[in-house]
């Protein structure tokens, strides 16, 4: 066994680390396929399980539970410790399983995974990952969560009921309201830059003197002739909210999609002004030419907002057009 730091160093993709009493730390070595053992003492390193004799050696790697050496592991991205078993959880990426390794006994087995990419919960004998990456143990030490890429979700191992769910994430709702609203409120955040095109709407007129007055919109976004949305990229908008301009909004942002207009339903605040009230709605979009040349374009669609007599309970109804512009060549 090669312990010798010179020979032992750890490739530029090693990730997660965690340190243990006694002075030793453990390193999940993605490039090695290894788990690997690091003396905080003395700097020394040792493989635990994976991996071939010469740490230099990529290409030892596989699927097998077994013990030391004879295990094989396929670009490992996580590891944890379990204080209370006194053992290592591994998230083992390629093999789209989820490891176990005692360090007293350099044995690895796994706890679950069939070994094929998917998403399907139950047993752990029968549960599917894919790519899974970061791990986490909840303080009781009885769940891990396992952050399982490439289908996007939390997953929840039960270590005692030996079964995988799915950890339900709901979005909040994104409407805004006046409490907390304005550019600089916590969280908001910018699509596009502070160049953006800014482009001027025609004003729209509000009902009830401008106070909960409502205004009811649909923004059309269309390309340009021989271009197309780009594939992979999510184009998005938002409406900017400012601080005495609206009640609500609902809903705030959202992404564009081809051939669909942007619904939504702005509420007017009291004491709407009516020389300086502005609605204003972010807009990024991807699209790409026929030649292949892709590009981003963000603007900044400024609606002026006019308080009339009418009722409050009839609402306005405007229907915009947005597209976006092609850079001019030389």
């Amino acid at each position: 066994m090669h312990n010798a730091i010179c020979r032992c160093g750890l490739w530029d993709d090693s990730t997660d680390i965690l340190s243990l009493e006694g002075g030793l730390m453990y390193v999940a070595d993605s490039e090695s396929s290894t788990v690997r053992c690091v003396s905080l003492r003395d700097g020394g390193v040792k493989a635990v399980v994976g991996g071939a004799i010469d740490p230099l050696d990529l290409f030892a790697y596989g699927d097998v539970d077994g013990k030391g050496r004879e295990a094989r592991l396929q670009h490992p991205l996580g590891v944890v410790w379990s204080e209370r078993e006194k053992l290592l959880y591994v998230a083992d990426s390629y093999n789209h399983k989820v490891k176990v390794v005692d360090p007293a006994t350099k044995r690895c087995t796994t706890l679950a995974g069939t070994g094929q990419s998917g998403l399907v919960d139950g047993p752990f004998e029968h549960a599917q990952f894919s790519e899974p990456g970061g791990l986490c143990l909840d303080p009781t030490e009885r769940v891990l969560f396992v952050a399982d890429t490439n289908n996007h979700a939390i997953r929840v191992l039960d270590l005692d009921q030996r079964t995988v769910t799915q950890l339900r994430v709901e979005a909040p709702d994104v409407s805004v309201t006046r409490s907390g609203t304005g550019p600089s409120a916590p969280g908001f955040k910018r699509l596009t830059g502070k160049r953006a095109q800014v482009v001027q709407c025609p004003p729209v007129t509000v009902g009830g003197g401008g106070g909960g007055g409502e205004v009811r919109l649909a923004l059309h976004v269309t390309l340009p002739p021989s271009t197309d949305w780009t594939s992979g990229a999510t184009s998005a908008w938002q409406v900017i909210p400012e601080p005495g301009v609206l009640e609500s909004c609902h809903p705030a942002r959202g992404v564009i999609q081809p051939d669909q207009d942007i619904s939504l339903t702005l509420v007017t605040a009291e004491g709407l002004e009516p020389t300086s009230s502005t609605v204003q709605i972010e807009l990024l979009v991807y699209f790409c030419e026929a030649s292949g040349v892709c590009h981003m374009q963000g603007a900044l669609l400024a609606i002026p907002l006019v308080p009339s007599q009418s009722p409050a309970s009839t609402p306005s109804q405007v229907t915009l057009h947005y597209s976006p512009r092609l850079p001019k060549t030389a």
